[in-house]
């Protein structure tokens, strides 16, 4: 049942990115596609595998959802990145990403020396990914004169 759920669920998200890739504003291109191709090909096999999933025969397996203290952990995570996302354009990405890795380190059980290193480390290989290979500009925040 989980998984028709699954499929239903992910069945509407593929129409409404669908829908949505119809509103993609098609200026003059030499592209032969266009820039829509690709969205309505991941909507399309979403569509298709969403599908699959509602459509094929029921295992009978018993799934047992989290409780507990690993439902927490869920939880905290999702909130983690619902305020990350809020707080990439105030706080930049430099101080909002070492502040996410950071906590999901230490959510996942890291000490806390270990856990900031690591989220510096992070965050600068990722700067340095996005910045100087793929030259996308990041969020500079109030810190760094965003």
């Amino acid at each position: 049942m989980t998984d028709r759920l699954l499929g239903a669920f992910l069945l509407l998200v593929g129409i409404a990115y669908a829908v949505a890739t119809s509103f993609i504003q098609v200026g003059f291109t030499s592209d032969t596609l266009g820039p829509r191709a690709v969205p309505y090909l991941l909507g399309f096999v979403l569509i298709l595998l969403s599908a699959a999933l509602i459509l094929r025969p029921a295992r009978p397996v018993v799934i047992e959802w989290p409780r507990g203290a690993v439902l927490l952990s869920l939880g905290l995570a999702v909130g983690s990145f619902i305020l990350y996302a809020l707080a990439i354009e105030p706080l930049g990405f430099v101080i909002s990403t070492i502040l996410q890795v950071g906590f999901l380190s230490l959510l996942f059980g890291a000490r806390p020396l270990p856990a900031l290193i690591g989220a510096v480390l992070t965050t600068a290989a990722l700067y340095g990914l996005f910045n100087f290979l793929l030259g996308l500009r990041l969020p500079g925040g109030l810190v760094f004169g965003g």
